[in-house]
């Protein structure tokens, strides 16, 4: 979460999908969480498995808009090995002008 607009953003949304068949996990970020990292582990996932993080959600809204890195991601999870994906959200403020006729 980061941005000047940071903590003014909707809820973030992001789905970890692992193995055949897959088990899917969610990962919330609550609306309005303060710049910062957030993160969520998924332990116990057998090595070899093909993992798919994929924010369904960017906190984007009327008055706030976000960019977003790392939005769909795949990686495998090696033997005693941790694989560490990255989602970035930044948030900016929207401007508005207002028109009266």
């Amino acid at each position: 979460i980061a941005g000047p607009a940071a903590g003014q953003q909707s809820r973030v949304a992001i789905l970890v999908a692992c193995g055949d068949p897959a088990s899917t996990y969610a990962f919330l970020i609550p609306a309005h969480a303060g710049a910062g990292a957030v993160s969520r582990s998924f332990p116990d996932l057998p090595a070899g498995s093909h993992c798919t993080v994929t924010e369904t959600a960017n906190g984007h809204s009327g008055s706030v808009r976000a960019t977003t890195a790392g939005r769909h991601t795949t990686v495998t999870i090696e033997p005693n090995r941790t694989a560490n994906v990255q989602v970035r959200d930044t948030f900016f403020g929207v401007s508005a002008v207002s028109v009266t006729g």
